[in-house]
């Protein structure tokens, strides 16, 4: 075999490689984007500031989905969030859901959690036709600027107290 004849059949191995892996990347990528699953929609009545379309969607911490599309709901009050979730898990009546912050730069998660036995959630009179599934929102514990501000006023007055005890 001659030298040149090598380097043609090498060549043409390696873009044979090149092109079955990009098509197995994207075979995965649409597979992921693209995989079935059931639509839900949450509303909530307070700021989801952080939370975007394709954040994750945990269930007890483990992905089951992301969020689709984040908009104004139709009676003006609520913020509408329709999301999905894969495979056949499906949500049953206790499950509820609630952001919780991920990191340090403010970046939210929708996570899904089951309702706690005796727990007494606000109710959210919607006047207008949801077109899916509909799981029940929690309010968030995320501390909002106003809570913080509280906070460091009262962590003031601590210190201004310690400083004339100490006079």
């Amino acid at each position: 075999m001659s030298g040149k004849r090598k380097r043609i059949i090498v060549t043409v191995l390696i873009s044979c490689c090149l092109i079955i892996a990009c098509l197995a990347f994207v075979y995965w990528y649409a597979g992921y984007h693209y995989t079935k699953g059931s639509l839900y929609v949450t509303y909530f009545s307070g700021s989801i500031l952080g939370l975007v379309e394709d954040s994750p969607v945990t269930y007890m911490g483990v992905p089951v989905g992301q969020v689709s599309q984040i908009r104004i709901a139709p009676d003006g009050k609520h913020v509408e969030v329709l999301f999905k979730v894969y495979g056949k898990f499906g949500l049953k009546e206790n499950i509820i859901a609630q952001l919780e912050p991920v990191g340090f730069v403010g970046t939210l998660v929708l996570n899904l959690s089951r309702k706690k036995q005796g727990e007494v959630l606000p109710i959210q009179k919607l006047d207008f036709p949801i077109p899916y599934h509909i799981v029940i929102s929690r309010p968030s514990d995320i501390p909002r600027p106003t809570d913080i501000s509280d906070l460091a006023a009262k962590i003031d007055k601590v210190l201004e107290h310690l400083k004339v005890s100490n006079d």
